[in-house]
């Protein structure tokens, strides 16, 4: 998104701002995640780029919300720096959503693009009609293990021998109904984590389909290189498993997106992917 000159803004005349049910939509969506940028923002708002800033701004004018700009590439030699505008809930937003207000987003690079993506995906997956009993996040994940453990290791004893060989995920989405994950890959890692994602894909119970997205389409064509190099293969996840074929139908349900080409169109895409009735 371009730049917008603040200073050609109307500042609003009232004393206060009445919040409308897209407001609420996104202050409590800001509550929820601590912070989000203004991609997610217009996710959810969908308006154009101005009226959007508009909005924003009335809202930070009466301290419902704040923005700051972070950094969200890894600085390399003579690079320059990429800022993004952080949004946050101010100190009317906080007692409006009855939370506490964020002392600091505390990530950088990287790990707060990432984290930035995964709330882009949390916008879309709430404006097609998820909320918190739908969808869980990594980072409030906790009792998601066990569940899978527990599940696995009663209906799928053989595939789940003992105690030693308990399987630990850690998704960045996880959608409960449709026993689905969504893992945001910035960067492509090492071709035992993916052997090990198609084999809980095909044999784990709990987890029917992984939704990749990544950035670009070298990304997804390095990440369908690997996928291909895979099926087939007989594969040992850990000690205490047997080899399992990893077949043509665990790479079927791994399908890997570029994440902004997903989010131009994002209800019929998860429409299609999810198979949602909606």
């Amino acid at each position: 998104m371009s730049k917008i000159d603040f200073s050609n803004l109307q500042a609003p005349s009232k004393k206060r701002v009445d919040t409308t049910e897209i407001d609420d939509i996104f202050l409590n969506f800001l509550a929820k995640h601590k912070y989000a940028d203004e991609v997610s923002a217009n996710i959810i708002y969908n308006r154009t780029e101005k009226k959007l800033w508009e909005r924003m701004y009335k809202l930070i004018k009466y301290k419902l919300i704040r923005k700051k700009l972070a950094p969200i590439n890894d600085i390399e030699f003579n690079e320059k720096i990429k800022q993004l505008n952080i949004l946050s809930l101010d100190d009317s937003g906080c007692a409006y959503c009855h939370t506490t207000k964020l002392k600091k987003i505390g990530r950088a690079g990287i790990s707060l693009r990432h984290a930035l993506y995964i709330r882009r995906l949390c916008a879309a997956l709430e404006m097609i009609g998820f909320d918190n009993f739908d969808y869980q996040t990594e980072y409030i994940l906790n009792k998601f293990n066990n569940y899978l453990i527990n599940e696995f290791g009663n209906k799928h004893s053989i595939i789940y021998p003992s105690e030693n060989t308990k399987i630990s995920i850690r998704p960045d989405i996880y959608i409960n109904k449709y026993e689905i994950i969504l893992e945001v890959e910035l960067s492509i890692k090492n071709k035992k984590r993916y052997a090990d994602r198609l084999f809980w894909t095909q044999y784990m119970h709990g987890v029917n389909k992984t939704i990749w997205f990544v950035e670009d389409e070298k990304k997804k064509e390095t990440l369908m290189t690997i996928f291909s190099e895979l099926e087939n293969y007989s594969y040992v996840y850990q000690k205490g498993f047997g080899p399992q074929l990893i077949s043509p139908n665990a790479i079927n349900k791994n399908p890997i997106w570029i994440i902004d080409d997903f989010l131009e169109n994002y209800k019929q895409n998860f429409v299609m992917l999810i198979n949602l009735n909606i």
